[in-house]
């Protein structure tokens, strides 16, 4: 089962980069956070107090919840969020995060050779 700390760290980042290059960097300024503490809430390398999620979710027109449910839908929760999104390893999460296989993955994702 995913934490809140996790569904809001998934949602944030989709909206974040589905709104395209700079985004990110208006937002934290307009929210008057540093951008690298931005950037960690966006990687959920630390943990999001949650009036801050309340105030980034109406920067993005959601509510709360409906961040939260977007967080568990772009998982594999289902579209309307009630079926239990899977639970991905520790040790696969971990891999995810080093930038080595990042570089794979955006390779794999442009569809060019390694």
């Amino acid at each position: 089962m995913l934490t809140l700390r996790e569904k809001f760290a998934i949602a944030l980042k989709y909206e974040v980069d589905r709104r395209g290059r700079g985004f990110q960097a208006r937002m934290a300024d307009d929210l008057n956070i540093p951008r690298t503490r931005f950037n960690d809430y966006l990687k959920n390398r630390i943990n999001c107090p949650e009036d801050l999620r309340e105030r980034c979710a109406a920067y993005l027109g959601l509510s709360y919840e409906e961040i939260l449910a977007k967080g568990v839908r772009l998982v594999g929760g289902g579209e309307e969020g009630r079926r239990e999104a899977p639970v991905i390893p520790p040790d696969i999460l971990e891999a995810i995060r080093d930038k080595r296989i990042q570089a794979v993955i955006r390779c794999l994702a442009k569809e060019l050779k390694i």
